[in-house]
C-alpha cells in the first residue's frame, strides 16, 4: 500500500499536475498585478477591463478541466 502522492515525483501525471498549477497561478498572479497597479483606474478603461476579465475567466476554466480530467483518471485508474 502506497501512502503520499498520489503518483510518484517525476512521473508524467506528476510533472503535468505542476505545469497545470503553474499556469493557473501564474494567469490569476498577472491579473492580481495589474489590478493592484492600476486600481480603480481599470474601471474607466473598457480595453483594459475585458482583457483582465478574459485571462482571469480563463485561469478558473483551466482550473475546471484539470480537475476534471484529474477525476475522470483517478476514477480509471485508482491509486490502490
Amino acid at each position: 500500500m502506497r501512502t503520499g502522492h498520489a503518483e510518484p515525483p517525476g512521473s508524467g501525471l506528476a510533472v503535468g499536475r505542476a505545469l497545470r498549477v503553474r499556469a493557473v497561478a501564474g494567469l490569476l498572479a498577472a491579473v492580481a498585478f495589474v489590478v493592484a497597479y492600476y486600481g480603480v483606474r481599470i474601471i474607466r478603461k473598457p480595453e483594459w477591463r475585458w482583457p483582465l476579465i478574459v485571462l482571469f475567466s480563463l485561469a478558473f476554466i483551466a482550473a475546471a478541466v484539470a480537475g476534471l480530467f484529474g477525476a475522470f483518471i483517478t476514477k480509471a485508474a485508482p491509486v490502490a
